[in-house]
This record gives C-alpha cells, structure tokens and sequence, in this order.
C-alpha cells in the first residue's frame, strides 16, 4: 500500500513538473496544455510530494511512528521550500530567456501584446512588428511571419510593400510569394495580417535585417517604417523552455 502511494505521488510530482513546463513552451503547443495557469501545475506537484513522503513513512512503533511523523514534517518543508525555490527559478530563466518575440508558427499572446503597445506609444493607425524596441528573432529553419494590424477609422483599401531590405544574408531570396499585402479593412478589424512570409534556411547566418515598408490607404502614402529584426538560432534549451 505505502509503496503504491510512494510512486503514484513520484508520478505525479514528476507529471505536474512536465505539465508546468508544457504549459508554457512552445513548441510543442498541446492542446488543453499550452497557455493554462502554471498555478495549477504547481499545486499538483507539492501534492504530488506530499502523497510521495506519505507512501515513504514505514510502520512500526509508536516511538518509531513519532519519530518517523517528525522526520517527515520536517523533509517535507525543506522539499516544499525546495521545489518552491526550483519553480521560482525556472519561471525567472523563462522570463529571462524568453523575452524576445518569436515570428514563427500562429499568431502569439507576446506579439498581440507588442502590437498593441506600438499602438498606445504612437497612435498611428498601423501598427507593425520590429517598429519597436523590443527584440524581435527570426529563426532559421522555420517560416517566419511579418505581421501588421490597422486601426481602421472608416472602410479603406490599405496596401503594405516591402520596398528594400538590407541585410547580409539574401533575405529577398527566402520571401514566399508576394512583398507586397493589399487588403479592404473595415474599423474593428485589428487582427494582426501576415504582410510577409520569410522561409529561413537552417544554414542561414545570423544577423540583423531591416525591412523599409511602405503602407498606402487608398492609394496614398501614410507610413514608410523601418522594421528590425534579428536572425538567431534558438537552441535546443531555449525552444526547450520558450
């Protein structure tokens, strides 16, 4: 019986340890998983070390029952102050290690959230990302995404043009299909538009790329920004934990 409840609660200490990390990596994104509180997952493995210390606890005497409870208690705050201090660290190096803005795969929390910031700092009606300061990588290997979002005041025809790239790496050679968007929007409709799709190959070299826009709104010229970006490698650790 106490040998079952010591490796269930393992199971699941070491389950809910995997479900923290899932829940915010990407990839893989897991349906159910990816995006849900880490909270919860928390939770799950200080239970999951509760039941492990509780199926660790052996029979016998009284004397040995006290002796064997107070142990426990007190292996049970230091492994609860333990993992505690493990969580902590891990969700600091997510932070630390995961702060740029990835352009692959659907559109992210972290790129809605970078739109919408260039929109309160400048007030222009279109918005796209690499206009900011915030590090934006491309990774080699994958299809990355530019994307842009319009704050429409009334129905207009806006097109967006990639008129000049400057890089090292022959950036123009990866583009897939046209550089130029050309779209009816209507006022509500700010859902991120992918303008450009750059596939990088793996044996790309890294560097910085810049892309001159020019975005017109019925045939006129409203905005011509520049947009940054960064061609780096992620890493088996980093596409491990991001």
């Amino acid at each position: 019986m106490q040998k079952g409840m010591f490796w269930t609660g393992l199971i699941i200490t070491l389950a809910g340890i995997i479900l923290f990390f899932l829940s915010g990596a990407s990839p893989p994104e897991i349906p159910g998983i990816y995006g849900s509180n880490q909270i919860y997952w928390i939770f799950l493995t200080l239970i999951g070390l509760i039941i492990t210390i509780a199926g660790a606890i052996k029979k016998g005497s009284k004397k040995g029952k006290r002796a064997a409870i107070e142990l426990s208690v007190g292996t049970i705050v230091v492994i609860v102050i333990a993992v505690v201090m493990l969580i902590l660290g891990m969700v600091l190096t997510r932070n630390i290690m995961c702060g740029a803005i990835g352009l692959t795969g659907e559109l992210t929390n972290k790129v809605q959230a970078e739109i919408n910031k260039l929109f309160e700092a400048t007030g222009e009606e279109v918005q796209c990302i690499g206009a900011g300061t915030t590090v934006v990588n491309m990774i080699p290997g994958e299809t990355n995404f530019v994307y842009c979002s319009i704050r429409a005041t009334k129905q207009a025809t806006y097109s967006i043009e990639a008129t000049k790239i400057t890089s090292e790496a022959p950036v123009e050679e990866w583009i897939q299909g046209s550089k130029k968007w050309t779209s009816s929007v209507a006022p509500g409709d700010e859902t991120p538009k992918k303008i450009l799709r750059i596939n990088i190959p793996e044996n790309a070299p890294e560097g910085l790329v810049t892309i001159h826009l020019e975005i017109k709104k019925d045939n006129k010229l409203i905005l011509s920004p520049d947009l940054d970006f960064v061609i780096k490698r992620q890493g088996w650790f980093r596409a491990a934990i991001c």
